[in-house]
This record gives structure tokens, sequence and C-alpha cells, in this order.
């Protein structure tokens, strides 16, 4: 199968040829049918011809038959399909598909095409010949080419002097990740301030807030967009410190059961479903002997009303516990 600008062309695995799509240069190969054709339409006047590779260009297209013959149709603007004349005058689109006379060559073994370029290989000698307009010169007659793989010419539009390209390498790996992290609570860039119960600060970056959290998008988006500093009192400030910074690095390493607890909530709220799904394996390594008791009755307690669909697993977490406590 091969495909033009607006046209597809398909061979069977029997041989037989199918084209759809653009019409205006007759590139389908049917002259009957103008403009369009949605349907795949049989191109019939190459019926009893075993067709065994077809290749598009821009508005024509070239079919190799099992005999090593090259049929061509479609525009022939730009000598493409061959130096076609009627009547002493010049023939510019192939109408019905025709065989082409390639000269010195009997015999194609592969074809190609470019976008006004055909190009068809020897099976005798090996040779590359090609015809039609390549890098805006057009050629009417058929020229050797030097290459000697086809794929290489089709795969060509310009030819380019050799050059030489200069790149000072440097090791340093890329910083991004480092420099986000270098940039949390960093007060000399800072656009938003985070105020804890305790007067503490947390300082913070309003364009990564929104990139990273979409709470955070909708809330600075609207009612707080104007402001500096943000009051948040709910938690401690290990735990909002915590959650900011995992917006910066996707990593945290809070320690205290409980405050997990408390980053699990918060993510809940804010629908931070990454950092909810990090907590749970730190909470459940953070339960020891001496604190599942305790944790259990807070979970019960607490935590139920708060993780109305969470708190039963971070309870099934604690029941190998008991048995040790």
């Amino acid at each position: 199968m091969s495909c033009g600008k607006n046209f597809f062309v398909m061979v069977t695995n029997i041989g037989k040829i199918y084209t759809w799509g653009d019409n205006v240069h007759i590139q389908l190969g049917v002259p009957k049918v103008y403009i369009f054709s949605r349907s795949p339409l049989e191109i019939t006047e190459l019926s009893g011809k075993s067709i065994v590779k077809v290749a598009c260009g821009k508005h024509h297209t070239l079919a190799l038959t099992d005999k090593g013959k090259v049929y061509a149709w479609g525009s022939n603007k730009h000598w493409q399909l061959e130096r076609i004349r009627e009547d002493s005058r010049t023939i510019f689109y192939g109408h019905h598909p025709f065989m082409l006379n390639i000269p010195n060559m009997k015999k194609a073994s592969d074809i190609a095409t470019m976008a006004n370029c055909s190009i068809a290989k020897s099976s005798e000698n090996g040779l590359i010949y090609l015809w039609g307009e390549i890098g805006k010169v057009e050629m009417m007659n058929h020229v050797v080419c030097e290459y000697t793989n086809i794929f290489d010419i089709s795969n060509t539009n310009n030819a380019h002097s050799p050059m030489s390209m200069v790149h000072d390498f440097t090791d340093e790996e890329c910083n991004i990740l480092n420099d986000l992290e270098a940039a949390f609570n960093d007060e000399s860039t800072s656009d938003l301030t985070i105020k804890n119960r305790n007067r503490s600060m947390i300082y913070v970056h309003k364009s990564i807030l929104k990139i990273r959290c979409s709470y955070f998008r909708t809330l600075l988006g609207y009612i707080e967009s104007t402001e500096s500093i943000i009051n948040r009192d709910i938690y401690v400030y290990a735990v909002y410190e915590t959650f900011f910074k995992y917006l910066y690095t996707g990593k945290f390493d809070l320690a205290s059961v409980h405050d997990l607890l408390d980053l699990l909530v918060l993510a809940d709220d804010v629908g931070e479903k990454n950092l909810e799904m990090d907590c749970f394996p730190a909470i459940r390594k953070a339960i020891t002997v001496s604190n599942v008791i305790d944790l259990f009755n807070l979970v019960n307690k607490v935590y139920e009303k708060m993780l109305p669909d969470k708190h039963k697993e971070v309870i099934e977490y604690c029941f190998p516990f008991f048995y040790c406590a």
C-alpha cells in the first residue's frame, strides 16, 4: 500500500490494484471518476497483470509487475511519468495506466517515488534511473543516479555539502529537579507565603503550585489570586512543609505516624492521588509494636470520619502487630 497527497493505492495478495481519494490530477488511474472517490476502485486496465509493488508521488503513481514492467499514471507536469507527446502536444496527465519505456532497462527490480520524481532500479545491472523534478530541477530525460540503494534516493530531498558541527559537551547532568528542590522554601524567589499557626513560614511559588496541584490551580485563579500570604492552621508545620515539598520534588521523609495520617488526610482533601498512594507504604513502615494500639484507637475514633474510604486499609496494617504487642 502507498499514499500520495490525499489519495491511496493498494495491492491485494493476488496482484489486483485498488485506488481511492483525490482524483483531480487523475492520480487514481480511473478517469471516469472526477475529483474524489470515497470507495476503493479497481484499476481494471491492469487486470491480468500481477502487481507486486506500488509507489505514490504527490500526484502520480508507479506500479511494478512481477515481469519487471513499470506502469504509470497521474500528473505529468514535471515529466515524472515521461515525455508524452500526442499530435505535437505535450500531455500533462496520464489518464490511463501505461507502460513506461525506460532506455537501457528491459526489466525493473524495484520502484520508488518522491513528490514529483520517479525512480526505477534495473534488474540487469543494478543501476538507478530517475526522472521528473528533484531539488526544483526538472529532468526531461532519464538520468542514471550514483545511489546503489533505491531507498537511499527515495528518502532524499536535497543534497547538502558536508558540514561539521562543534558542540561543547559538558558532563553536568540535567539539574531541573535539583533546581526545583532548591527553589522550595526560598524566600528570595518566592511569590507566595504559607503561614502556619505558630507563625512559621513556607515560601513557595504560585506557578509551581498551579502546575502540580489542581486544587491550587483553582484556588489561586480565584479568591486568593492577588494575595501573597495564605494562612493554613489545621495541621502542624511539618505536615504542610512535607506536602508543599512533595509538590516540588515528588518525595517526602516524614517519620511521625500521626503526621503521616494528617498528610494522608490533607492529600485526600486536595485530591493529590499520587501523594495518597505514597502515604500508605510510609504509614505501614512507621507502625511499631509500641505505637500500634494508640494508632489503632486514633484511626477508629478520629480518622474514620476524616478518611471514610481509607481508614480500613490503615486498620489492616495494625493487625499483624497485635500478635506481638
